[in-house]
């Protein structure tokens, strides 16, 4: 039986080091039997070309070799090394360390080519679970060297290329965590064959300060694929087409269809997996989910114009479409019910709360309940939404085209039922003659005292009247407008009070009534709300300052975005 003493186990790991980088003509190494040299046993050379002439040498690499009989390097890829060799290859740049099991008659070689970054890490992670020590060990993980030599050479292409963007300065500055459009990585592959290259590199990501490469972080073996891409348009008969995106890869596909890759299907090794989110808007939504369908059905399903004739995904489980037909229903009478209660659905499902979404439900729960006479008011997507359900139709009392009375029945605290008869009323004010201008009125005086929180849609009614008059200079839509906000005073909550007064004062102004006690009420406004932008300039123009109201609204329209929907009073400042 062979006595390996250590003088003898280090020679037989340096040999089978030599032994294997000599196969490549492309490298020589340099490596001492029993080296002098603190934490080395010598270096490998990188060569452009054969022959090992001077000037095809491209670098030169650090190297370490430690020869073992113990077989955890074997069973687990892992061998310990001390923290005082660690924190000398973290000053001098870096090292290529060998772990050799020399029991075998073909000894088996592992490798870790070990960064400044990968230094740090590792003495970080030590120090946070032990404490700082300046002696032990440390445990690392290691991968057997390629079967092919040449493998190797690309390790150390990269390794030495690394090697020189990583200075001691720059690693310390490599706390980087945000996200930026200046992290790049490089590699090099021979024959520019990376898919090969990322079997064997592992890349490290830097971030561009100017001419400095700062590291960040060091990606694993694998975690890295490379994917051809190519486009084509899919679509279903009769409805809109999509550009899908190809993203093909050694191992895998995945294509990603939607303006917001709302639907991505990945294949690999004959599985199919989907991931879909609705993030665009519902239309959107539905077209997808069928473009879903026609790829496990193939069913109307079009690709570049041209129908497909066989099947995108073969033996599908029916389960699964199942449930995308139970979604596509869902979005459908979403929609549905969202058109019918002309509620605006131009939003995107990426931009909705938590909220957007109970009030969608909510609404979806008015539209299909059978109860006749049910009232909803819902705030969804910055849009007020004030609903009530009458013999199956549901009207929209701020945008229906219809003007109708409808009884309503409502339920007082103390439990006495009475019947009121709120107005549904048309969009366009202004086509209204004198007596259905007149008839606004009642119905709404009836619904005050029971439904306080009316009164803020009451208001933006008073507005689109007010806004009616300026389109027709019919004063009964001023007079209505009017006693509907003096009405409305004691039921409005106290962060509201000070729009209905607003909204009364611009009817006055039109009138030109405004009593002194009217102005000192509008200079208080003014001064409690001047951060309200909207406000101050409302109060302005009420106040008669023509060129300071000039002036904000210029810069309302061009900083914010200002829009002139809703606020009749700006009329008055044209007027002016």
């Amino acid at each position: 039986m062979v006595k390996y003493t250590n003088p003898k186990i280090e020679k037989l790991g340096v040999n089978a080091v030599s032994n294997y980088i000599v196969e490549s003509d492309y490298l020589s190494d340099f490596l001492a039997q029993q080296s002098t040299e603190p934490a080395t046993d010598g270096t490998i050379r990188i060569y452009n070309g054969p022959g090992e002439r001077k000037r095809d040498l491209i670098g030169i690499v650090p190297v370490q070799v430690k020869g073992t009989t113990t077989k955890n390097i074997i069973k687990y890829n892992r061998h310990e090394i001390d923290i005082v060799d660690l924190t000398y290859y973290y000053k001098v740049g870096g090292v290529v360390y060998f772990v050799v099991y020399v029991t075998n008659k073909v000894p088996k070689i592992y490798y870790r080519d070990l960064l400044r970054i990968d230094i740090k890490e590792i003495l970080k992670k030590n120090e946070k679970l032990r404490g700082k020590k300046e002696k032990g060990t440390i445990t690392i993980d290691f991968r057997e060297v390629p079967v092919n030599v040449e493998d190797f050479r690309t390790v150390l292409l990269n390794f030495h290329k690394d090697q020189d963007y990583q200075t001691k300065d720059y690693v310390e500055l490599g706390s980087i965590n945000e996200i930026s459009r200046d992290l790049t990585f490089t590699i090099i592959a021979p024959n520019s064959n990376i898919v090969e290259a990322l079997k064997y590199v592992s890349p490290v990501l830097y971030k561009n300060e100017g001419d400095l490469k700062i590291p960040v972080r060091r990606f694993k073996i694998g975690e890295l694929s490379v994917f051809t891409k190519s486009e084509f348009s899919i679509g279903i008969k009769g409805a809109n087409s999509y550009i899908a995106t190809v993203m093909e890869g050694e191992e895998e596909t995945e294509i990603q269809i939607g303006s917001l890759q709302q639907l991505i299907v990945k294949f690999k090794e004959g599985r199919f997996k989907v991931d879909f989110e609705a993030k665009g808007k519902i239309q959107e939504t539905i077209e997808l989910l069928e473009i879903l369908l026609g790829i496990v059905t193939g069913v109307n399903l079009y690709i570049d114009n041209k129908p497909v004739t066989e099947f995108f995904i073969e033996e599908v489980n029916e389960d699964f479409i199942s449930r995308v037909n139970h979604a596509l229903e869902s979005f459908k009478k979403t929609q549905e019910a969202l058109n019918h209660c002309k509620v605006p659905s131009n939003f995107h499902y990426e931009e909705l709360t938590e909220n957007d979404i109970d009030v969608i439900n909510s609404i979806m729960e008015l539209y299909q309940t059978s109860i006749d006479n049910t009232w909803g008011k819902f705030e969804f997507n910055n849009r007020l939404v004030y609903l009530l359900k009458h013999k199956g139709t549901i009207y929209n009392l701020l945008d229906s085209n219809v003007a109708l009375e409808i009884n309503f029945w409502s339920k007082r605290e103390d439990g006495i039922q009475y019947t009121t008869t709120p107005l549904i009323l048309i969009d366009d004010f202004s086509k209204m003659n004198d007596t259905e201008i007149c008839n606004i009125k009642g119905p709404i005086e009836k619904l005050i005292p029971i439904h306080e929180k009316a009164c803020s849609d009451i208001n933006l009614i008073c507005v689109r009247l007010i806004d009616a008059y300026d389109q027709t200079n019919n004063n009964q839509f001023l007079l209505v407008a009017f006693e509907l906000l003096e009405l409305i005073i004691p039921f409005t909550t106290n962060n509201e009070i000070h729009l209905i007064y607003l909204n009364k004062y611009q009817i006055k102004k039109r009138w030109d009534n405004l009593v002194m006690e009217d102005i000192n009420h509008l200079v208080s406004i003014q001064k409690e709300f001047e951060e309200d932008k909207r406000i101050h300039l409302a109060t302005l123009i009420l106040l008669s300052a023509k060129n300071d109201a000039a002036q904000l609204l210029s810069e309302l329209k061009n900083n914010e975005g200002f829009s002139l929907e809703d606020m009749p009073i700006l009329n008055l400042l044209e007027k002016n």
